[in-house]
């Protein structure tokens, strides 16, 4: 298995919801943030709770949205753009 690197905003979702669950607040570095959506934040903060690891969370997370979400719907895309030289004499 490859080491998956957590890179740009994911440790500030990951520390926001470790912070939310865990009883300090929707915080980050000990300000309340108002730039970030909530998802993210509270699901890697309930699988921390269940984990006990922000790594651990961040990965499940990363599995449920690329393998369940995010490669369907990419499949569904290339299809759409597979169809599309078809379908352009249809509309000329």
């Amino acid at each position: 298995m490859v080491d998956r690197i957590v890179w740009g905003d994911e440790p500030f979702y990951l520390w926001l919801g470790r912070n939310w669950l865990t009883g300090q607040g929707y915080t980050f570095t000990g300000y309340h943030d108002v730039h970030h959506s909530p998802l993210f934040p509270l699901l890697s903060g309930i699988l921390y709770l269940v984990t006990g690891n922000l790594q651990v969370a961040s990965n499940i997370i990363y599995v449920i949205l690329v393998h369940y979400w995010w490669y369907p719907s990419t499949s569904s895309a290339t299809r759409c753009m597979a169809a599309a030289p078809r379908l352009s004499p249809l509309s000329s």
